[in-house]
């Protein structure tokens, strides 16, 4: 095992059970993040928009990163 893993030749087989649990996992972490970021760019588009809207702007940027960091 050690001499295969030293050549890089060592394989790993996963069961489909245990695939299933990793991109459910998977899932579970990267779908709150992604929505995070289209709120972020979601206040960019905003902030294009007019000037007038920088509160609002500034608004969903601070939830984006909320989102991001903290679901």
């Amino acid at each position: 095992v050690i001499t295969k893993a030293s050549k890089g030749n060592l394989e790993v087989e996963l069961s489909k059970g245990q695939l299933e649990y990793i991109l459910k996992e998977l899932k579970s972490y990267i779908n709150p993040k992604l929505g995070g970021f289209a709120i972020i760019l979601g206040s960019f588009f905003v902030l294009s928009l007019d000037n007038g809207y920088d509160n609002y702007a500034i608004g969903l940027f601070l939830l984006g990163i909320a989102r991001v960091f903290y679901k």
